[in-house]
């Protein structure tokens, strides 16, 4: 019990660094909201019910996440980077193993001791957002009384949808460190696994952008269109649409707008779940890691297969998009042989820079 104490206490020594870094982006948001909050009263009070906040999530909230979400997504690679810094090489592998720890400890503590670097700043921050609209609702609420669309406005800003974007917004975050931290061991190169895990979440955003670009539904284009926003993870807290309520007061028709996360529980759902399998997985290649494959880049043959196909199919698509850009409107038409033809040169050479490098390591001791 003392060694794994011994080795909490390092592991937290790592990450209260970067603890510290989430508390400061966290605080700096909440006085941002804050003063968003008490300049928005100061328009109710010079221009009328008609300047006051009608949709406190967004206005406090929404707003503010994909900068947030930006910050916190840099912390989480930074911390990463300095929590397996000193982990990468043969000689290191050695000394680890002569201690009395074994993988799976050192796994799940450092995993643990990242997880909770941001929990804690995160609460901070759930805390003060739930305050602030504490605060602001009590003026809200005398404001709403004397509209006629009180009942909608309350609906609105209930402290229901608060708590669901902020859970949600959480267990995003949970579900993009998990990843990034899984990727350190699979792949066997610190910076390679953090711009590789960078890569990876970009990916799918990069894939629908050129189909839609480029126009080869193949006939999916209406399945596309409706999966798409669910595949998009790491902007489920960013990707929102805008409502609204009609109102009639003395036969006069008046639109209240909002904004509101789609599918909000279908997502709470599956980032949940994809947190739970991060955690299961990241035990499971903990267990599995030996200081025999640190010289390998790649020590797994599944993911040297789904980067290999990865890396194919974006440089393919890479290239087309690069063809319709620039040779395109030189040519003054598009035609479909050459666009196939260069879509398949360039997953040709991504095949093959991809194979290259996935093999790093395996290819060297073959030849040893």
């Amino acid at each position: 019990m003392k060694n794994i104490r011994a080795l909490i206490k390092v592991e937290l020594k790592s990450a209260a660094l970067m603890s510290l870094y989430f508390l400061v982006i966290n605080i700096g948001y909440l006085m941002l909201t804050g003063i968003t909050i008490s300049s928005n009263f100061k328009q109710y009070l010079r221009y009328g019910v008609r300047s006051a906040v009608t949709d406190f999530n967004n206005t406090a909230f929404l707003s503010f996440v994909p900068g947030l979400s930006l910050f916190i997504f840099l912390g989480f690679i930074l911390l990463v980077y300095f929590q397996f810094k000193n982990d990468k090489s043969l000689e290191v592998g050695r000394f680890l193993k002569s201690l009395p720890y074994t993988n799976v400890q050192r796994c799940l503590v450092k995993m643990s001791a990242g997880i909770l670097s941001y929990t804690i700043p995160f609460i901070i921050l759930s805390l003060g957002v739930i305050m602030l609209r504490a605060y602001a609702m009590t003026e809200l609420k005398t404001i709403y009384s004397i509209t006629p669309y009180e009942g909608i406005l309350l609906t609105i800003n209930s402290i229901q949808n608060l708590l669901s974007l902020l859970v949600l917004n959480y267990l995003t975050y949970t579900s993009l460190y998990l990843f990034v931290f899984m990727m350190q061991y699979l792949v066997n190169h610190n910076i390679g696994s953090l711009i590789i895990s960078i890569l990876t979440l970009l990916a799918p955003a990069f894939i629908i952008t050129s189909i839609h670009y480029l126009e080869i539904y193949y006939g999916l284009r209406y399945y596309l269109e409706r999966i798409e926003e669910k595949i998009l993870l790491p902007f489920y807290g960013m990707i929102t649409r805008y409502g609204g309520f009609t109102y009639t007061v003395d036969q006069s028709q008046y639109y209240i707008d909002y904004v509101y996360i789609e599918d909000i529980g279908f997502k709470l759902f599956i980032t949940l779940i994809i947190s739970i399998i991060g955690v299961y997985l990241i035990y499971q290649t903990g267990k599995r890691t030996k200081i025999e494959n640190a010289d390998r880049l790649m020590p797994d043959a599944i993911t040297r297969i789904i980067f290999i196909t990865g890396v194919t199919l974006c440089a393919a698509l890479l290239l087309a998009d690069t063809y319709k850009i620039f040779l395109v409107p030189l040519i003054g038409q598009n035609i479909v042989v050459l666009t196939s033809a260069i879509t398949l040169i360039g997953g040709t050479i991504g095949f093959i820079i991809a194979r290259k490098i996935a093999h790093i390591g395996i290819i060297n001791k073959r030849r040893d």
